[in-house]
């Protein structure tokens, strides 16, 4: 029997009887297999898609509250004699109570900046003050001022000051009540323009309440020989207590600096439809100058609950979809142990640096993590705007 003549077609059937890919490749099935698995794959990333949404909130500096560091008998000593913070153990304490005491002392400080200048004001205006009206308009300038106001609390609390009761031929120019749903009690003193809380506590404690109520009272009855002493006996506590924090704070800020950190303060959205993973250390945080060459930081993530209360990552965090969490990214190096530290703090207190921070973000669908990053910030402390 004759051979069937020869063409390509018996030839790549021939092929395809003996190789069974080529059963594949003839009716295109492994290419539509290929494409299939491609186009599968990207609506699952697609139905899956990660969108991080990472906001730099601002910087701050943060320690370990139970590390253990030396204090001055100095240090110690100030910290005891103040009115408004917890006094430092001698020869040792806390980190945490170490680092209090010169945060709060600086709030001191400039809380009380014009303290002087508003109780001098109101001394000089009394002396002079024809009418109540001009009276009470001295008075609110130290009333009015949270800051004297609450020294002028503490003084009263301590029997630094003691007011006698105010003449009682005076009449009662401005009303005062007491207010027991604010401030876990306290009285009210009712300027023109102003309802003045002056006290704290008074609920559970009615001894401040009875040494409160002269001042009180002779605020009400605007009697200038009372108040005139009071607020100039004011003025040397002032100036002793200034003296104090500000000793706290030049004692205090050498030994804390050291061994604090510094922290990112970042908000992290998931507007993706899948929730994704960070992880612990896997951030940096970079800072530049125009002067110097750059930082990059390695970090850890802490949690930040809605109480600002802070828990360490460890593994993994599930950020889950239309959620924002909020988080610290923590330099891993103290201050002091940071490659030239000395200019990063400078470069810090002028705020003339701008900083910015990475993170990983892993989804379930990617074989590899995405970078979340943030813009550039000013590298200063964040709570800076609201202390001024």
């Amino acid at each position: 029997m004759p051979a069937p003549p020869f063409s390509a077609v018996s030839l790549f059937a021939q092929t395809a009887n003996q190789n069974p890919l080529g059963n594949f490749l003839s009716d295109g099935t492994l290419v539509v297999a290929i494409l299939s698995a491609i186009v599968g794959y990207c609506i699952s990333l697609w139905r899956n898609r990660v969108l991080p949404w990472t906001t730099l909130i601002g910087f701050s500096e943060q320690v370990t509250n139970l590390d253990v560091v030396d204090i001055p008998e100095a240090l110690s000593l100030a910290s005891s004699r103040t009115w408004f913070i917890r006094p430092i153990q001698n020869t040792s304490d806390r980190l945490g109570n170490a680092n209090q005491a010169p945060a709060f002392s600086q709030a001191f400080l400039k809380a009380n900046e014009s303290s002087r200048d508003a109780i001098q004001t109101t001394i000089e205006r009394l002396r002079t003050a024809p009418t109540d009206s001009e009276k009470t308009s001295a008075l609110y300038v130290s009333a009015g001022n949270a800051a004297v106001i609450n020294l002028l609390e503490a003084a009263i609390n301590r029997i630094a000051i003691v007011v006698d009761p105010p003449d009682p031929a005076l009449g009662q120019v401005l009303q005062y009540q007491p207010v027991r749903s604010r401030a876990d009690g306290c009285f009210g003193l009712d300027f023109p323009d102003e309802l003045v809380l002056i006290g704290a506590g008074l609920n559970d404690d009615p001894i401040f309440a009875n040494r409160l109520t002269p001042v009180l009272e002779s605020m009400s009855r605007l009697d200038t020989n009372r108040l005139i002493p009071m607020f100039e006996q004011l003025l040397p506590l002032l100036q002793r207590q200034t003296e104090l924090h500000r000793t706290v704070v030049e004692l205090g800020e050498p030994i804390v600096q050291p061994k604090a950190r510094w922290a990112a303060h970042i908000n992290i959205s998931n507007y993706g439809s899948a929730p994704f993973l960070l992880f612990p250390n896997k951030g940096w945080v970079l800072i530049e100058c125009h002067d110097m060459d750059p930082f990059c930081l390695p970090t850890k993530l802490v949690y930040l609950d809605t109480n600002g209360r802070q828990q360490d990552v460890i593994g993994t965090y599930l950020v889950e979809t239309g959620k924002t969490s909020t988080f610290m990214l923590l330099t891993t190096d103290t201050q002091s142990a940071i490659p030239r530290g000395d200019r990063l703090r400078a470069l810090w207190k002028s705020g003339d640096g701008r900083a910015m921070a990475r993170l990983h973000v892993r989804g379930r669908e990617l074989p590899f993590a995405l970078w979340g990053e943030t813009s550039w910030v000013a590298f200063r402390n964040m709570n800076a705007d609201s202390d001024e």
